[in-house]
């Protein structure tokens, strides 16, 4: 009998780990409780959106020019 299993993966990153982060953290909430805000997407959203998007930033070097370039180059 063969054992073996065949599966696939796929690289998804930190961002499932950080969105879970915040939600047990409750920050969002902590936010639009706090912070008045009249936008149409509330303002903690927008906040953890703003941080779960930050370690990708760290990827991107600026060049000389004032391009971006991936920090691999």
């Amino acid at each position: 009998m063969d054992a073996s299993v065949r599966f696939d993966t796929e690289i998804v990153g930190a961002l499932p780990v950080i969105a879970h982060y915040l939600g047990r953290l409750g920050l969002g909430a902590v936010i639009n409780e706090v912070v008045p805000w009249e936008g149409g997407v509330p303002l903690g959203t927008v906040a953890e959106i703003m941080i779960a998007n930050r370690p990708s930033l760290g990827a991107l070097k600026p060049a000389t020019d004032g391009r971006v370039i991936p920090a691999s180059e």
